[in-house]
């Protein structure tokens, strides 16, 4: 069982989330909500910051960890990343889509001022793998990108009114497209694009408007497969 499984109110969207951690738990006090028709027993997000001891030398200990269901959002031996992990992705969950941007799924790597956009496995590495290869990662599972300026917008985390978003060039981006071929025409890559890569509304549907500044993006800066990525 975990000690803290909260069910939070984030304007219109309702998420179960599981954490051992105090510290956590307090910072997202002030969005719990007890509505009992809500169903605690599917966690959204959790958080297991305080891993148990293996109890055996030769047992590798777990590294804390961040999940999406059972999709890794982040990793990482450093608890405060990992907070910060979480109340970024939540940040991310409600943020505002400007008319003309897409929101992408994604682990936001910043190196030399800029973004480079990689697919959620890179989050499994760990965070100290991907600072050895020179990048800073942000993790926040979706992302706002503007197709016209190829920024990146990173949400701050969530209940830190005093930091502002993360806005910074988008220099590439990784999709989950392993059967992707060359000769594919660009409907066809959109279409698998939407369903790989777009961060759906809470509502789980996208707008026309997404839409198009997701084919927008993909003409001026097309992805590279996953399997190529960092």
């Amino acid at each position: 069982m975990w000690p803290h499984l909260m069910t939070l109110a984030l304007g219109d969207l309702v998420v179960v989330v599981a954490t051992d951690d105090d510290q956590l738990a307090n910072t997202l006090a002030p969005w719990f909500t007890s509505d009992p028709a809500i169903d605690v027993s599917v966690v959204d997000f959790s958080a297991q910051l305080h891993p148990p001891s293996p109890g055996h030398r030769s047992v590798p200990r777990s590294i804390p960890v961040v999940h999406h269901g059972t999709v890794v959002l982040a990793r990482s031996t450093d608890i405060d990343e990992l907070r910060s992990a979480l109340l970024r992705v939540l940040a991310a969950l409600i943020a505002d889509v400007p008319e003309g941007c897409v929101r992408l799924t994604g682990v936001p790597l910043l190196r030399g001022g800029a973004v480079e956009l990689a697919s959620l496995q890179a989050a499994a590495e760990g965070s100290r793998a991907l600072r050895r290869r020179g990048y800073e990662p942000m993790y926040a599972g979706s992302v706002v990108v503007d197709p016209r300026a190829l920024t990146v917008t990173i949400p701050a985390p969530l209940g830190t009114s005093r930091s502002l978003p993360t806005v910074a060039p988008l220099r590439v981006w990784w999709s989950d497209l392993p059967n992707a071929q060359p000769q594919w025409p660009l409907a066809q890559v959109v279409a698998m694009t939407v369903q790989r890569s777009i961060a759906m509304a809470p509502d789980h549907t996208f707008t026309s408007s997404q839409l198009a500044a997701l084919v927008a993006l993909m003409e001026h800066l097309p992805p590279r497969p996953a399997a190529e990525q960092i």
